[in-house]
């Protein structure tokens, strides 16, 4: 990679820290990656069983959410476009977010996980 490319990355990831993680009365939320105009988070929630993710849309949180087994769509509605690009995303990278899950749900640290994730993006 090019310097100019590093840069851009290094960019990318510090733009991202102010987004990383919050501690909400629902516990913590992890902002996975940032693609475009989404957002992709994932939250500690430990009355769900079924591994997620959440989608923000511009300035539309919870716009839509996303099931990691099956990049479904669970609720909420995204253009077709970021639709197709979301459940992609999720079927892609299902394994490391299956693991996401499990590892917030615990209370474990997430950020190696979540830098793995956006390094493969």
């Amino acid at each position: 990679m090019s310097i100019e490319g590093d840069v851009k990355q290094l960019q990318r990831r510090l733009a991202e820290i102010d987004f990383y993680s919050q501690q909400s009365s629902a516990g913590m939320s992890f902002l996975v990656l940032k693609l475009d105009n989404l957002k992709i988070k994932m939250y500690q929630e430990k009355q769900h069983s079924n591994p997620h993710v959440h989608i923000d849309y511009g300035k539309n949180t919870h716009a839509a959410s996303y099931c990691v087994n099956s990049g479904n769509r669970l609720v909420g509605s995204l253009s077709k476009k970021y639709d197709k690009t979301v459940k992609s995303w999720v079927l892609e990278n299902q394994t490391e977010l299956q693991n996401l899950w499990k590892q917030a749900q615990l209370g474990n640290d997430t950020s190696q996980i979540i830098s793995e994730i956006r390094e493969n993006t």
